[in-house]
């Protein structure tokens, strides 16, 4: 298993809609998902996700799940 940093992105890409949709591990152990726009910036809400980008994010996250309790 690979050690995941927190804030180090997981998934990073452009959903459907154009809005940044990164994937971050936090220092609580948790996984945040954040999307943003260049004009708005930090966005609440879910992501248009496209196939490509939903395969991106199931691997995310996976990872994240596999990489099991922090210590």
């Amino acid at each position: 298993m690979t050690e995941m940093l927190p804030g180090l992105p997981l998934a990073n890409f452009l959903d459907a809609l154009g809005r940044r949709v990164t994937v971050e591990g936090t220092r609580s152990g948790l996984a945040s998902i954040l999307t943003r726009t260049p004009e708005s910036g930090l966005l609440g809400g879910h992501p248009a996700l496209d196939r490509d980008n939903a395969r991106e994010l199931g691997n995310a996250l996976l990872a994240f799940a596999d990489e099991g309790p922090r210590s």
